[in-house]
């Protein structure tokens, strides 16, 4: 469950309560028939727990979804170390470009099982929640060492294959972590001017 339909959800049950002691009240004001507070009077252990499995269950599926956006946080962050890495070699071999090509295509999949493709209707396939992924994806293929190279064929270098990999992993990574909403530390280090002065570390 993202963010949007958790704060959605905790909004209804809220205003499931709000409506709740607002009858309860205008009927014992004599705004509304006596008989409906006696009614919510008498069945209000009832009208207390009813929401109780509902909310149980959102913040199940809050927490399960968060659990599985952190697991693919950390398998997107290892495939993209994979693709950087892979840069540097100077004689990369065929089983090298796979080993970060395959940890990149199984990111891309296994995002597919977190968020669906955006606009998807009965009749279209919608659009990759995350296209810079796939725009990593094609700045890294150029780098294959199988890839059959003619004389108008351009290759980059690794240098510039990190850039662009990473200048997409910037386009993505402020709006997938944007679902976590991180804090700011309560007590930061940011530079070294602000590091607490301290004594000597004993021995």
């Amino acid at each position: 469950m993202t963010r949007r339909w958790f704060y959605i959800s905790m909004a209804a049950i809220s205003c499931y309560f709000a409506v709740v002691i607002a009858v309860a009240l205008l009927s014992k004001n004599g705004v509304l028939p006596i008989e409906i507070y006696n009614f919510i009077r008498e069945l209000s252990s009832l009208l207390t727990a009813l929401p109780i499995p509902i909310l149980v269950n959102i913040l199940q599926r809050r927490v399960d979804f968060v659990k599985s956006l952190r697991e693919l946080w950390t398998a997107m962050n290892k495939a993209k170390s994979g693709l950087l890495k892979y840069t540097y070699f100077r004689n990369p071999t065929l089983d090298q470009y796979l080993d970060a090509y395959q940890g990149l295509s199984v990111v891309i999949d296994d995002l597919r099982a977190v968020y669906r493709n955006v606009g998807v209707t009965g009749k279209e396939r919608g659009f990759y929640p995350f296209k810079p992924l796939h725009d990593m994806r094609r700045a890294f293929e150029k780098l294959n060492p199988s890839a059959r190279i003619d004389a108008t064929t351009v290759v980059p270098t690794g240098h510039e294959t990190r850039h662009e990999i990473l200048r997409a992993w910037d386009v993505m990574r402020e709006r997938f972590l944007s679902e976590f909403r991180p804090p700011e530390p309560t007590n930061p280090v940011t530079d070294l001017a602000s590091t607490p002065k301290t004594g000597p570390r004993a021995g």
